[in-house]
């Protein structure tokens, strides 16, 4: 636990002194994503809102948070009827993104990020890399798309693009400061 407590801190701080040095062009951001899914008799509800601050056209840091609700249905043989559990997760998710290509409203970027397990003493639950796109919809809304990863994923090696790495994102920025 100590470890991973030292790579949330190490995360946090490397954020804020990146965030006291630069104050050009800096943008504050709030948004998230919802999902929901269900598949062989379990369902996930989704909800992760999170903050960001973008200091330049290619830095931005942010902090997110997810919370999931796991719904498994098993059918008892026994008492011939569906009995319901629920497990309910809380993960902080802090991110460094560097934004590599812009094309007009279209970027392309890769987070560092980190998640971390708030229900089990912030134990890791991934730390690694993931590509994504975001599309500047309105001067104060953009969407952004996620996929793939690779890193340490419940601390073993992962690298996966499928689809169930997919997320979709809808930021609004504040104006910026002339």
């Amino acid at each position: 636990m100590k470890h991973q407590l030292k790579s949330l801190v190490i995360v946090i701080g490397v954020a804020a002194l990146v965030l006291g040095t630069q104050k050009v062009n800096a943008q504050w951001y709030v948004g998230g994503g919802l999902g929901y899914s269900e598949q062989n008799m379990v369902s996930l509800l989704h909800f992760s809102p999170e903050v960001g601050y973008s200091f330049n056209p290619h830095w931005t840091v942010g902090l997110g948070t997810s919370f999931q609700r796991i719904d498994r249905t098993v059918y008892n043989n026994v008492q011939e009827t569906y009995i319901i559990s629920r497990s309910d997760y809380w993960f902080l998710n802090p991110y460094v993104r560097f934004t590599f290509l812009n094309i007009d409203k279209l970027s392309f970027f890769v987070d560092a990020a980190g998640s971390f397990d708030v229900n089990h003493g912030f134990d890791v639950n991934y730390l690694g890399f993931r590509p994504g796109l975001s599309y500047q919809l309105t001067d104060h809304f953009t969407a952004v798309a996620q996929i793939g990863f690779i890193g340490s994923y419940n601390h073993n090696f992962r690298a996966e693009m499928g689809l169930n790495t997919l997320e979709f994102s809808l930021y609004y920025q504040f104006k910026k400061r002339k």
